[in-house]
């Protein structure tokens, strides 16, 4: 019972909102390792091939050696600390940075790198990122919208145009698909992170209601085994009773018996002698009463011998 009590004890200590924290961090930390190892193989398989059959394209090995030392300094950053908010801040950032001076050399707004940086920026930094932390790179990731916006006007000359559309309303367009995404992935994490409570909460409750169960089956287990208990005791109890009554049973056939024959005959006999003794013609009456002394003191030695019996075999059945 002390056993079940404890355990019971200790799973409410657990309160849902410390299982939720642990199960999201080690979510969040395979979901980190998955997206920085991918941008390291990726990164390097590109340099790799660029290396091989591309080396006058000096910028795109310059930008893949960049990525790939990213994805290396974040993993150790993280290895090295255990902060799951700074890799990723360092890893988003660098990579923000890394997206930007692309988009700067070619297409502006309309290089797919700063695409992929709109995307993927919005989405990541919601879900890995805590809510300081977050606030933080999603201004700087406006910032840097804001700043290409600028950018692409100030050097129009610069940039072929691929639409009709001006570099602010590209921006804007940019700016209204971050918010989106980034309010998705952030409402998802908020209904994920519920979700989780909501069912630890209730695995709690169930475990709550198991110990319960438990604690019952113990306490009517306990009594089952106080009442085999009892009736083991009543059992012996009526055994020995039953062995009392059988002996006095006996005793009162012996006392029967020892009545019939040991004192009845000597009675029997100072009876006759005393019917002699009232009849006249007997001349010799004192030795009658001699005979009735004699037989007297023999009911006598008898009645004391049955007495000595009944007590000696009333002890033996009280022990």
């Amino acid at each position: 019972m002390c056993l079940l009590v404890g355990t019971h004890r200790r799973l409410h200590t657990i309160s849902p909102d410390w299982y939720m924290t642990k199960q999201s961090e080690a979510i969040k930390v395979l979901f980190f390792k998955i997206l920085v190892i991918a941008s390291l193989v990726v990164s390097f398989c590109l340099f790799i091939y660029d290396f091989l059959y591309d080396r006058q394209d000096t910028t795109s090995l310059i930008t893949e050696s960049f990525m790939v030392t990213n994805a290396l300094v974040s993993l150790l950053l993280y290895f090295a600390f255990k902060k799951l908010d700074i890799a990723t801040m360092v890893f988003l950032v660098l990579l923000a940075v890394i997206f930007i001076m692309e988009a700067m050399k070619e297409a502006g707004l309309y290089n797919p790198y700063f695409i992929l940086f709109i995307v993927n920026f919005g989405f990541v930094g919601s879900t890995l990122l805590k809510r300081e932390f977050l606030i933080i790179i999603h201004l700087y990731n406006l910032a840097a919208i804001i700043f290409m916006i600028i950018y692409q006007i100030n050097h129009l000359d610069n940039f072929s145009p691929i639409s009709n559309d001006t570099p602010i309303t590209t921006g804007i367009i940019f700016i209204v698909t971050y918010t989106v995404v980034s309010s998705l992935a952030f409402m998802f994490k908020l209904q994920y992170e519920k979700s989780k409570v909501d069912l630890h909460a209730l695995s709690l409750d169930l475990q709550e209601k198991n110990n319960e169960i438990e604690a019952q089956n113990e306490e009517l287990r306990q009594n089952q085994e106080a009442l085999v208990n009892i009736n083991v005791h009543l059992e012996k109890t009526v055994e020995d009773r039953t062995r009392r009554i059988l002996t006095q049973n006996n005793q009162l056939i012996q006392f029967s018996f020892d009545n019939a024959h040991k004192i009845r005959g000597p009675l029997a006999r100072i009876l006759g002698l005393l019917n002699i003794y009232k009849i006249d013609a007997i001349t010799d009456k004192d030795e009658l009463i001699d005979f009735i002394e004699n037989e007297t003191i023999k009911m006598d030695e008898v009645t004391k011998e049955i007495n000595e019996n009944l007590n000696k075999e009333i002890d033996e059945s009280i022990l």
